[in-house]
């Protein structure tokens, strides 16, 4: 599935829970991701690279039973306007009433307005 915008296509695969080969089951540190979603809707795992970051996060989010909006943020992505594209797809895969477009009018104004 391709989600269109308005010049060309997002690139799905950033936008979705990858798919799961060689997983090592880490129940210590799903357990501390169950007990924190309990008091939390959302959270960012960080480390190093190779350390199982997305596999853990995969994992658990097949597994958890909640709505999952998964982005794998990239360089390209540290533009608003694609930023939000990206966020408000994945969004929208779980929360399909969202007016993603009235959203994306927000990164079209200037910094000043959005402050104030």
């Amino acid at each position: 599935m391709l989600i269109k915008k308005d010049e060309g296509h997002l690139i799905h695969e950033k936008i979705a829970i990858p798919a799961q080969s060689g997983y090592v089951s880490r129940p210590r540190l799903l357990k501390l991701l169950e007990n924190n979603l309990a008091s939390y809707n959302a959270m960012i795992i960080n480390g190093r690279a190779g350390t199982g970051k997305t596999v853990l996060a995969a994992g658990f989010a097949r597994r958890s039973g909640r709505a999952v909006s998964w982005y794998k943020v990239d360089a390209p992505d540290s533009d608003l306007r694609v930023f939000c594209e990206y966020l408000l797809a994945s969004i929208k895969l779980q929360r399909f009433w969202i007016d993603s477009d009235r959203l994306l009018q927000l990164t079209e104004r200037p910094s000043q307005e959005l402050t104030r």
